[in-house]
């Protein structure tokens, strides 16, 4: 187990997703007794350099598994575009369906016109990338 460093203990925040991230704030030295003013300008200054730190490697690595995430989505979507429209049209989609049924059933295009309605944002009748992701 790695020794704790003495002059600091942890504070943590929320980020905007509702997941947490820690940094240090320093804990007051003995010499701050005589010079409070600098302490507070100091302490403010350290906690703030370790928070911003902090928050930035939390959002990188978010961020990483959001890219990742969104990649392994666009990969299942060329997959998934049979034609290389760019769209997944009723047919497409009631392939996957029929695929992903575990009853193992076949899908019909009714199936797949009102799962296609509940993601078309603008109405075309396909589902496109974005409406994918």
């Amino acid at each position: 187990m790695a020794p704790k460093k003495p002059d600091m203990h942890k504070a943590r925040a929320k980020l905007p997703d509702g997941s947490w991230y820690h940094w240090n704030v320093p804990e007051t030295p003995r010499w701050a007794k005589k010079d409070p003013e600098l302490w507070a300008l100091e302490k403010q200054e350290r906690s703030k350099a370790a928070q911003a730190a902090s928050r930035e490697k939390a959002w990188r690595g978010r961020t990483e598994v959001k890219l990742k995430q969104k990649k392994t989505l666009e990969d299942a979507f060329g997959v998934f575009d049979a034609d290389g429209s760019g769209k997944l049209d009723k047919a497409e989609m009631k392939e996957i369906l029929t695929r992903a049924n575990s009853s193992g059933g076949e899908m019909t295009d009714a199936d797949a016109e009102e799962f296609i309605s509940l993601f078309d944002k603008d109405g075309d009748g396909k589902i496109d990338i974005k409406e994918f992701i």
